[in-house]
């Protein structure tokens, strides 16, 4: 049965096998960034309220984890904000005493990282990703295009409190976009807020890997990632966040074959993905992957859009 909250599992370049957990409306967030995979905001708020009903993302849970899948977290994560819900807390705290066998990630733009009571819900959480993408005002506006009172500063105090109240739970993501956030004086910025953020466990640098909102937004190069690198590593580990790599066609799935489907269709609604994504999800080879997304193609379930050497697979026209 299709799911409306809960997705996956899908393949995570960053988190292996993941389940992922959708508690707001779709495009409902506090930024509205550049190089969003799931699309442009339609609901630019900082209001957090229970957007969905908790028992019904309970419920859900409760199917899905019925069958003791294999996992490496549950993540709070989807086409918003997740943290606008003013109920995310409680669900984590309630998979901790219910499912302590699986490990929670929280997903987030860190935009809310500034609310005490967001903040104190990370005790739920084994690891916690907020964004960092801007060192500026200027780069905040063109990278993230923020909700009425974020600014820079106010997103590094929370992550700085964050990271001070829970120290080796936090990595951050650095998103870089060439000709925005990439120059020497942009990473010098970067330093000395990423200095300020004592008890970080690492920084992870991300660029593009499938289509964002706009345009004109490209990948950067391994001269801009080595920059970076050498501009921050002497005050945190960092790492690039390559693209994730399909296991062998070996490694047996456990999923039925009549819920591969809808499952597949479960993780476009969320993102556009990859025939590697859809073969580490769903733990069968490279090859399965792409005839069975080129017959929800065919059908007209998905529809597949190139970006460079890959096709990427979205929601279709039925």
């Amino acid at each position: 049965m299709r799911k409306q909250y809960v997705f996956g599992p899908v393949a995570s370049r960053r988190l292996g096998r993941s389940l992922g957990v959708d508690m707001v409306p779709a495009k409902t967030c506090t930024i509205d960034c550049i190089y969003c995979e799931a699309g442009k905001t339609d609901k630019l708020t900082c209001q957090r309220k229970e957007y969905v009903p908790l028992a019904a993302v309970q419920a859900e849970l409760q199917e899905v984890l019925a069958s003791s899948p294999e996992l490496d977290y549950i993540t709070f994560s989807g086409a918003g904000e997740p943290t606008l819900n003013s109920q995310w807390g409680e669900l984590a705290c309630w998979l901790k005493q219910n499912y302590p066998q699986y490990r929670i990630c929280l997903l987030t733009n860190g935009t809310l990282l500034n609310d005490p009571q967001v903040r104190k819900n990370l005790q739920y959480v084994d690891l916690a990703v907020p964004n960092f993408d801007a060192g500026n005002a200027e780069e905040l506006a063109i990278i993230n295009r923020p909700a009425d009172g974020i600014t820079v500063e106010s997103i590094a105090e929370g992550i700085r409190q964050a990271a001070a109240e829970y120290p080796g739970k936090l990595v951050l993501e650095l998103f870089i976009v060439p000709g925005v956030n990439d120059s020497d004086k942009s990473i010098a910025a970067f330093a000395e807020y990423i200095k300020s953020f004592a008890g970080l466990r690492m920084v992870q640098l991300n660029t593009l890997d499938r289509p964002g909102v706009v345009d004109w937004i490209k990948p950067a190069d391994a001269a801009t990632i080595k920059r970076f690198i050498e501009g921050l590593q002497d005050i945190v580990p960092v790492e690039s966040v390559g693209r994730y790599r399909c296991r062998s066609s070996a490694w047996q799935s456990d999923i039925k074959p009549d819920d591969m489907d809808n499952i597949l269709l479960d993780m476009v609604k969320h993102r556009a993905v990859s025939a590697a994504d859809i073969a580490a999800a769903l733990k069968i080879s490279l090859e399965e992957a792409g005839k069975r997304a080129e017959q929800l193609v065919s059908s007209g379930l998905l529809a597949a859009e190139k970006n460079g050497k890959d096709i990427f697979y979205s929601p279709g026209v039925n």
